[in-house]
């Protein structure tokens, strides 16, 4: 059984945050999942091809602004990219994702988001947009 008191509150709302975007991404794109198309770990056998702009996003992150479902939640949490298609959220949830720009898909465990990305400032801002309304602008840390 799931104990929600030792779970911290933040770790709480992301997942929170998660699953209702997660719940609000139709299909109006044609994906579905993010293996549903494109280049993933399972299909290559190993790690997922990476775009150009992909190798842009690899490093940490953190959010500096939000808006839509989830905003305050997500506020401060950082984004760790590596370029093997693996992504750290908020310091210990272990997620993989693919990349191909402008088109982003995290996988954490059942759930898929899918992100269009935009890099501003050179490489210095990243901006992550989603079905949900969410609109996610983090800083290079």
């Amino acid at each position: 059984m799931l104990r929600l008191n030792r779970i911290p509150l933040r770790m709480v709302v992301l997942l929170g945050a998660t699953a209702l975007a997660l719940g609000a991404c139709g299909d109006d794109d044609g994906g579905g999942t993010a293996s549903g198309g494109g280049t993933s770990a399972a299909k290559s056998g190993g790690a997922p091809k990476q775009t150009a702009m992909a190798k842009g996003i690899v490093g940490s992150w953190k959010v500096a602004e939000a808006a839509g479902p989830g905003a305050k939640g997500n506020m401060g949490v950082t984004y760790k990219f590596d370029k093997d298609g693996k992504v750290l959220l908020g310091g210990f949830n272990k997620c993989t994702y693919t990349h191909t720009a402008p088109d982003l898909a995290i996988k954490c465990g059942t759930v898929v988001i899918k992100f269009k990305t935009e890099l501003k400032d050179g490489d210095k801002t990243l901006v992550l947009k989603n079905t949900a309304k969410q609109i996610l602008t983090l800083k290079r840390s």
